[in-house]
């Protein structure tokens, strides 16, 4: 069956009748079609709704469009748009999609008919935020709104959100029918309603927030009526035979609000009334730290987390369950959907790390995948701080509208890169990719520079997989690789290079002016993690640098048995994450620990068997005893020894990576493929 409206179909999703039969016995469920609605989807994979930053005026624009166009082209069966505000008491952001701004209808209209080039299925998301999201505390055209008059702890949330009369809930209600007519009407196939993770409709649901004494709260059916009154009049709205879905949470995982018994009953309520043609599962509350981890799901998390609570809601209904969590693998899917736990695979931060992973599959190259490692630190990490989405494995991704396909240099040049670490890799077979003579040296054994030292530690054991992707990038690409090799400014020079590439990372940083700070007892992460028998049982861990690191080096640290304290200057532990719902991890595991922790102090001095600090507010002071070990992290410093020979040779020379500015593997990994894309 045709999905398209208009054009010529370029390059279709894989259906049954051009797949090999090797790779659909090898996947029968993952490439079996799927109807839902009178809408056939070709296969089983999901791109499910997730914030990108990438909209334009409040609709989709060229970078959206472009983003999930790579998406449908890899092979994507449906995409599911991020979430379109239903209101305009939801956002005020242009960066969010909004069905009321003149822009939104006609970029819904583009993005349809590109993704009718590749015959990818396309619903819409429609969404009210209430009393949060990338918005919250700072609405200055109205105020947050919940269900109730009643106090609600989140970080970064300024005040009591404003609780809804009776004329606004229904006035909201014909936001949601408006703006899914909107949708269908300029291309949508069908929409999902956001009813989870503790946006408004998830609170109406929940009754830890809606205490509600009219016809919108109190037992179980009135707070179901805000949702079951936003299905009925999309419905009216858009006939009989327009798909309408609704996301909704697997579990709420904190006993006060929806447990997976409820979210059953919920399903199957909406089922019963036929007011729904699919589920889409979800998980958690976002403002609640001890929930929200259960959504994303981090490293050291298992594959398809919430997989269990979905399958008993999947065998509760007789409609389509959808469901991504922490499904990254086309093997991995191919098994949850032939044990029968649901009818469609989310695969969204699949696509993320590598949008061409469905059709890699169908082409047989599935080792050429690169997965993703469930760092979240380019995708969501960068969303929470107002940036689009990209990967820190793949910094084309979200970058579509702007570097495009790679393009054949037309100039072919030598080019000697030092380092083989994360930014050094991706300059290389990029800048190969194009046609460039790339000759890549590292002295470590294998590629991967200080990748390697950290898939060693808790709660980063898969990011040994980005040094696999990188490194199987570069071979393919063609570099000539120099392992065990210390290049010296003498062996660069002897290789008569056009340009040169130092990307010789960093290296550890000690504060000199510390009194004490060069005794034996105290320790570099480094020189700790590959001389573990020299730590003595109570270990003092500093933590000046804020990231991964520090809280890795903790998590090791406790789990090798020491007896663990953790000082740093700054307001917490793990200030400085990349995605702050690690820091949910690490803090589990120091209160499960009882670990003492000292935020706000500043290192003074080292003594044999104490360590004084003091404040950074009134200058008190601290002293803490009985230290055998102390571990120093502060933020590293660049590696540049090499520098001054090269430039006084006269060699074009680059410096990319930590030896440019120390920071973290997404900077390494996006400047070095934007050096080896302009070169």
């Amino acid at each position: 069956m045709s999905t398209r409206r208009s054009g010529k179909m370029v390059d279709p999703c894989p259906s049954l009748d051009t797949i090999h039969p090797d790779v659909l016995k090898q996947f029968p469920h993952l490439f079996e079609p799927l109807s839902i609605g009178n809408l056939y989807i070709r296969n089983r994979v999901f791109i499910s709704a997730h914030t990108t930053m990438l909209a334009e005026n409040g609709g989709p624009g060229e970078k959206l469009i472009a983003f999930l166009e790579a998406k449908a082209k890899g092979g994507a069966g449906l995409i599911i748009s991020e979430a379109v505000n239903a209101h305009p008491s939801g956002s005020e952001s242009k960066n969010e999609l909004c069905s009321w701004e003149p822009f939104f209808p006609e970029g819904l209209k583009k993005l349809r008919e590109r993704l009718d080039l590749y015959g990818t299925i396309f619903f819409v998301q429609l969404f009210h935020s209430g009393g949060g999201g990338t918005h919250a505390g700072i609405m200055e055209k109205g105020p947050n709104i919940q269900p109730s008059n009643i106090s609600f702890l989140c970080e970064g949330l300024v005040g009591t959100s404003h609780a809804l009369r009776l004329e606004e809930v229904e006035d909201l209600i014909e936001g949601f029918a408006k703006s899914a007519l909107i949708c269908k009407d300029n291309g949508a196939h069908g929409v999902e309603v956001a009813a989870a993770h503790g946006y408004l409709i998830h609170r109406f649901l929940s009754p830890l927030h809606n205490q509600r004494i009219d016809r919108f709260g109190g037992d179980f059916n009135k707070r179901l009526t805000f949702l079951r009154e936003i299905l009925i009049a999309i419905r009216k709205k858009v006939g009989g035979d327009f798909p309408i879905g609704v996301r909704i949470g697997c579990d709420d995982f904190i006993q006060e609000s929806l447990s997976n018994d409820d979210i059953i009953k919920i399903c199957k309520t909406l089922e019963q009334e036929k007011l729904v043609d699919f589920f889409d599962i979800t998980g958690s509350h976002e403002f609640i730290d001890r929930s929200l981890i259960h959504h994303y799901a981090v490293m050291d998390d298992k594959l398809g987390h919430m997989v269990p609570e979905v399958s008993n809601i999947h065998r509760a209904v007789s409609v389509p369950v959808l469901h991504a969590g922490r499904i990254i693998n086309p093997r991995q899917a191919e098994d949850i959907l032939a044990a029968g736990h649901i009818d469609m695979a989310g695969m969204t931060r699949a696509s993320i790390a590598d949008p061409n992973f469905i059709k890699k599959t169908v082409e047989q190259r599935e080792a050429d995948i690169i997965y993703c490692v469930g760092c979240a630190q380019a995708c969501m990490g960068r969303v929470n701080r107002n940036q689009h989405v990209t990967c820190f494995q793949n910094p084309f991704t979200g970058r579509e509208h702007v570097w495009g396909e790679l393009t054949n240099t037309t100039n072919r040049k030598k080019i000697v890169v030092v380092g083989g670490g994360p930014a050094g890799m991706s300059f290389a077979w990029v800048a190969a990719s194009r046609g460039h003579e790339v000759n890549l040296y590292d002295d470590h054994h294998e590629l991967g520079g200080q990748v390697l030292l950290a898939e060693q530690l808790p709660l980063c054991l898969e990011l040994g997989t980005v040094a696999r992707n990188l490194s199987r990038q570069v071979y393919q690409a063609g570099v000539e690789v120099y392992l065990n090799t210390s290049a010296t400014s003498e062996t660069v020079i002897a290789q008569n290079p056009d340009e040169v590439v130092l990307a010789t990372g960093s290296k550890p940083y000690l504060p000199q002016n510390v009194q004490g700070i060069n005794q034996n007892h105290v320790f570099t992460f480094e020189r700790a993690f590959t001389q573990p028998d020299l730590l003595g049982d109570s270990v003092l861990l500093i933590d000046n640098d804020g990231h991964q690191r520090g809280a890795s080096t903790a998590a090791w640290l406790i789990k090798i048995g020491k007896k663990v304290q953790v000082v740093t200057e700054f307001s917490h532990i793990g200030s400085n994450f990349e995605m702050s719902l690690l820091r949910v991890r690490i803090y589990q595991i120091f209160f499960k620990n009882k670990i003492p922790l000292y935020p706000h102090y500043r290192l003074i001095e080292i003594g044999r068997k104490s360590v004084f600090f003091k404040d950074n507010y009134a200058d008190t002071d601290l002293e803490i005893k009985g230290i055998d070990s102390v571990v120093v992290l502060y933020p590293p410093i660049a590696q540049t020894e090499l520098e001054k020979d090269l430039r006084a040779s006269g060699k074009k020379l680059h410096l990319i990576g930590d030896c440019l500015t120390p920071r973290n593997i997404e900077y390494a990994s996006f400047v070095g493929a934007r050096l080896g894309r302009s070169i």
